[in-house]
């Protein structure tokens, strides 16, 4: 090899090592996983948008205080072709997100007679705004609008870091019972942050004209419900609430949801006592946690439903149910579309009831596998498992 030859060489290698840095720089590490993930996984039921509109998907930067805070809006699109620039970004979503559900990346927003209604969706703790994207392409299909967060740990200006960065501390009574002040501190900030973040959504074309910012939804999961629970303590235009299974904090933990709400739960609601004694501090205060919120939801008002579906994990409230990680693959993808079919439809029945027009038979009797809270109450009994 010559010289020149060789220095052509060792600049290709230099050029070919900065552009692999800066791939996985902007997340290809994660893009390569998620691509293995669906090569490796068994055989699976995607759930597929079920309403009548195609869906559409936006990023958008909010702004909060000064701090950017990027957001991405799920919504019924219309249906013209795609121009070639937009396929190309459909394309290219496909490749970045290849377990996630399929959207027109800046497709036109679908016309309509009258305001279309608008959700806000919280992710679990340190999570994303695509922790979910199944549910909320479904939500959108139905003619609703999501305004999809990450959790606030994401957004550096917006609080203390030590709030931002707190998470439940299993290791001791007294570390417990501070995190759960913390706890409550926390999902405030994300109430607030979601306040803020409709109001400037709410200035925005072609969203100001389109959609109603004035009764809205909120929607979580894990600690994202808890966040959802608590918007609705802070924000008066909240409607409507749904929980898929996270622990309330704060305000709505001290005196509840006041507006129609929905809390979604699987397994963990049938927690055995003797987790109580457990030697493991996740254990042990998980499942007080457990009982501290069943004892809200039994005393509950009227205006508050408890669906539960037993055969779900705590992360088939999620997108995981969809592309399982490698210890849940070995899994039945038929049971796994069942509880696609019974958590999106008792989400999207409920929010077509209080924030639409539409009316819809009892969600416990509409739905396969579903109990509602008197029937899975009794067969908590049955199975010993803890009660208030």
């Amino acid at each position: 090899m010559t010289a020149a030859r060789f220095i052509i060489f060792l600049i290709l290698i230099v050029v070919l090592a900065g552009i692999l840095f800066l791939w996985v720089a902007a997340g290809g590490a994660t893009v390569a996983k998620e691509h293995a993930r669906r090569v490796l996984s068994p055989a699976v039921s995607v759930p597929h948008p079920t309403g009548a509109h195609r869906v559409g998907l936006q990023t958008l930067t909010l702004s909060i205080d000064g701090t950017a805070i990027p957001v991405d809006v799920w919504y019924p699109s219309a249906t013209p072709t795609a121009s070639l620039s937009q396929k190309a970004r459909g394309a290219m979503r496909t490749v970045t997100h290849p377990t996630h559900a399929s959207a027109q990346p800046g497709a036109p927003l679908a016309r309509a007679t009258k305001r279309l209604p608008l959700i806000v969706y919280f992710p679990a703790w340190f999570s994303t705004r695509e922790d979910n994207s199944y549910l909320l392409a479904d939500l959108a299909s139905h003619g609703f609008v999501i305004l999809a967060l990450d959790d606030i740990v994401h957004n550096r200006g917006l609080g203390d870091p030590r709030l931002l960065d707190a998470s439940l501390d299993y290791g001791s009574d007294e570390g417990f019972a501070r995190s759960l002040v913390l706890a409550g501190a926390r999902v405030h900030l994300a109430g607030v942050t979601a306040a803020r973040a409709v109001d400037d959504f709410a200035r925005q074309s072609p969203w100001a004209e389109a959609v109603d910012t004035g009764r809205i939804g909120a929607l979580g999961f894990s600690f994202g419900g808890s966040s959802a629970a608590e918007f609705s303590k802070i924000d008066p235009r909240v409607a409507a609430v749904v929980n898929m299974e996270g622990s309330t904090y704060g305000a709505s933990g001290e005196s509840g949801v006041d507006v129609p709400y929905l809390f979604l739960s699987g397994g963990a609601f049938f927690t055995p006592v003797s987790d109580l004694a457990s030697p493991d501090g996740a254990i042990r205060y998980e499942a007080q946690l457990t009982k501290i919120e069943l004892a809200r939801l039994f005393a509950a008002p009227e205006t508050t439903e408890t669906l539960v579906i037993p055969p779900a994990s705590h992360v088939d409230f999620s997108d995981r149910r969809v592309w399982p990680g490698r210890a849940d693959a070995a899994g039945d993808p038929l049971a796994r579309a069942a509880l696609s079919e019974a958590i999106h439809g008792a989400v999207i029945g409920f929010f077509e009831t209080t924030l639409g027009d539409e009316r819809h038979a009892p969600l416990a009797e509409s739905l396969p596998d579903v109990l509602d809270l008197d029937t899975a109450r009794a067969l908590a009994r049955e199975r010993g498992s803890i009660l208030p």
